[in-house]
């Protein structure tokens, strides 16, 4: 269900309201929003790393090959390894709950600054947005 994700620079927004990834789902159980979340990203090696009552936090570190490109453009060979991120924030409504991810790769350099690039309007981006309309069709007994 959740496709490796890789990061392309301009490849253009999400067909969204926001133009980032996002989703309404016909439910206001966030338990079982962030149950499926949850479910798809550890199953793709992402570490759970925040988990509040409105937000959810992956992390992947990117191995050698697809950080590589990152390394170059953003750090150095002493900089760390790229890690691939991805936020969710669920908001409640009248019946419904959106939901609006941010996806980058971050790294930190030699001196201990961080630094990163959004990756929302990439390849990426789009990766999500398929992910977050699987588990909008699995919620709403369409998948």
């Amino acid at each position: 269900m959740l496709l490796v994700l890789t990061g392309c620079a301009n490849v253009g927004p999400v067909n969204t309201p926001s133009g980032n990834p996002e989703v309404t789902i016909n439910s206001t159980d966030t338990s079982r929003i962030k149950g499926a979340l949850v479910k798809s990203y550890s199953e793709a090696g992402f570490q759970l790393t925040q988990d509040t009552s409105f937000n959810l936090e992956f992390t992947k570190q990117m191995g050698p090959g697809e950080g590589a490109l990152y390394t170059v453009a953003m750090g150095n060979s002493y900089s760390s390894p790229p890690n691939m991120k991805i936020a969710f924030t669920l908001v409640t409504g009248e019946g419904t709950t959106r939901v609006f991810a941010h996806v980058g790769v971050q790294m930190q350099g030699v001196f201990g600054q961080n630094q990163g690039t959004n990756l929302d309007h990439g390849k990426a981006g789009k990766q999500v947005q398929a992910t977050l309309e699987q588990i909008k069709a699995n919620i709403e007994g369409r998948g």
